[in-house]
């Protein structure tokens, strides 16, 4: 999944596998309150256009959800997935 990220009108680009994603949540859920649900899993591959739309969107409204929570801009592990520091390191 190909997700893009725009900060002071620079826009750049993630591609991360699902598994990534999972990652990502099982490493910081404990640390952070209200965290959003991931979207589960399938068992199957995914063929039919609608669900794998729909399951993008879901995908992209997590993500959304941590790119506005001020704790996660602070998070070493959400810097490092969503490659925030090597797009705009720090000085």
């Amino acid at each position: 999944m190909q997700l893009g990220f725009l900060k002071n009108n620079k826009r750049w680009y993630i591609d991360k596998r699902y598994s990534e994603f999972d990652a990502l949540d099982k490493s910081i859920k404990d640390f952070y309150p209200s965290m959003p649900t991931l979207p589960g899993k399938t068992l199957f591959k995914l063929s039919d256009e609608k669900y794998i739309e729909d399951r993008r969107q879901a995908i992209n409204s997590y993500m959304k959800t941590l790119i506005n929570r001020r704790d996660m801009r602070s998070c070493p592990q959400f810097r490092k997935f969503i490659e925030l520091d090597s797009n705009f390191p720090q000085s």
